[in-house]
């Protein structure tokens, strides 16, 4: 179905199929600087509403010059991408094309005298979209062959490379992830996330920006630890409130700690998590690939079910986790793959209720609670030029236990907020920085030190919880120095007023 066209004065353009470890097969055009002109990868098929497709773009030598490297569907303006140099990674794209047109096109160009160099332009998961079934079968379809069952257009939160038995693909970018409290870089290359380290056994956490129902369904997970595994860190992939970072270690590597499965290779490892509509779910683990397709299963655990946990799964997000990376920034969680099979997204209540909007003093709703031996336990409100009056909480290293911020308020969806933590002194010890909703689980997140930065927050509830919980926690002998946590812009969320 495809068409390679060159349109120069050179004939060096070449489209070939390359293979890569990550991504296994993918279309790949190259262009020298010899080549003036342009060159194509194009198909004739017409009337169609939508096209999908990855895209990467590489130029290597003197980027000086302008290069082009476009999809183009017909239009009679300008090429839609344009790109000076330089690498861009894989990119995701749902496009609206013109109907009229009378085909598709990626197209490598440049102009005489412009470039001295070579540029690449590679391409996967191509798929074509139409609102009903059309001329031609399924099996002619593009690049990589679109079985019957995706041949409808998925929803907004659907990734459009979502095939075969999986309802619910969460894609690897940037966007589609919320970083918890931690300032380790996460990048996205070859359709993988890289959580690194943030520094000395302080780790890195994602959250899925959607919301899940997962009872009765099964999450996917693949993914590797990265880095050298003779030192330790610990990897949990999980869903959040009851698969949490430091709720059970799972996987170490370097050493095992508790009932950890020990990691000693960078090899992919496939993590299904399996959950009954009434709370329960078993972990399985395997090599070389799911445990229902046949991997070794190299860890299994059940979770007994409870009325919690079967409210959890009503409305939850997934997580992914490194946590006390002994070799700091050096170590790094790499995330291929999410998907998940009879779960649904659900949609984020729309009624919103603000608790904290920068008022001068924390409002009456929050109540502020000491559990520990000592008094060093502090809510106030700071102001900020740049931020205005937001809410700092304060527990110095004297302070054994817990020291919350919290509120009654029930019934509730889920809750935004924007939250900043940071760690002074001596910052070796475990210290938990938290939202809570009233999980029997640990806590939602943890953090050993430093600065997060501001991070915002839109997280599902309990609904039968007993309120909402800001927390800073410390255990004995683990820590001298004091930690902060700052919040503002505090909203509830209900389905109705």
């Amino acid at each position: 179905l495809f068409n390679i066209e060159n349109e120069g004065t050179t004939s060096t353009c070449l489209w070939d199929i390359e293979h890569n470890e990550l991504e296994g097969n993918v279309i790949k055009g190259i262009m020298d600087g010899s080549h003036i002109g342009d060159c194509y990868l194009s198909t004739d098929i017409d009337n169609v509403r939508g096209v999908s497709f990855s895209m990467k773009t590489v130029v290597e030598g003197n980027i000086y010059g302008l290069i082009k490297m476009s999809y183009s569907s017909g239009y009679d303006e300008d090429d839609f991408f344009i790109s000076k140099g330089s690498s861009s990674g894989w990119k995701e794209y749902w496009l609206p094309t013109v109907k009229s047109s009378n085909g598709l096109q990626w197209k490598l160009s440049q102009e005489s005298g412009f470039f001295d160099g070579t540029e690449y332009l590679w391409l996967k998961d191509v798929t074509v979209w139409y609102d009903e079934t059309p001329s031609f079968s399924p099996s002619q379809s593009l690049y990589p062959s679109l079985p019957p069952s995706t041949s409808s257009a998925p929803t907004a939160s659907t990734s459009p490379t979502c095939q075969d038995e999986c309802n619910v693909a969460i894609a690897m970018n940037l966007g589609d992830w919320v970083q918890a409290p931690y300032s380790g870089m996460i990048s996205e290359a070859n359709s993988t996330l890289k959580l690194t380290g943030s520094s000395d056994r302080i780790g890195n956490m994602v959250l899925s920006r959607e919301w899940f129902n997962l009872q009765g369904s099964t999450v996917y997970f693949k993914w590797r630890p990265g880095g050298d595994v003779g030192i330790y860190a610990h990897f949990n992939p999980g869903i959040c409130g009851m698969f949490s970072a430091y709720q059970t270690s799972f996987f170490t590597s370097g050493w095992r700690y508790a009932d950890s499965t020990l990691l000693v290779s960078n090899d992919w490892v496939y993590t299904m998590f399996s959950c009954t509509e009434f709370g329960e779910c078993t972990l399985r683990s395997a090599k070389n690939d799911y445990a229902d397709q046949g991997g070794e299963i190299i860890r299994e655990d059940t979770k007994a079910p409870t009325v919690v946990q079967q409210e959890i799964l009503q409305a939850t997000c997934v997580s992914f986790s490194i946590a006390d990376p002994y070799g700091g920034t050096d170590q790094s969680a790499l995330l291929q793959e999410v998907k998940i099979v009879n779960g649904t997204v659900i949609e984020k209540p729309t009624v919103g209720v603000s608790l904290y909007d920068g008022e001068d003093t924390i409002p009456t709703l929050f109540n502020i609670e000491n559990e520990g031996t000592t008094s060093t336990c502090l809510w106030d409100i700071e102001h900020n030029e740049l931020e205005g009056n937001v809410i700092k909480g304060i527990m110095d290293g004297s302070h054994i236990g817990d020291c919350y911020l919290s509120t009654d308020i029930d019934n509730v969806r889920g809750v935004s907020f924007s939250m900043k933590t940071v760690v002074e002194g001596n910052i070796y010890g475990l210290i938990k920085m938290s939202y809570s909703s009233g999980y029997d689980e640990d806590d939602f997140f943890i953090s050993k030190g430093s600065s997060s930065g501001w991070k915002e927050y839109w997280l599902p509830t309990v609904k039968s919880s007993n309120g909402l919980q800001w927390k800073l926690s410390q255990e004995s002998g683990f820590f001298d120095g004091t930690e902060y946590l700052w919040l503002k812009d505090v909203t509830v969320w209900y389905d109705e007023t």
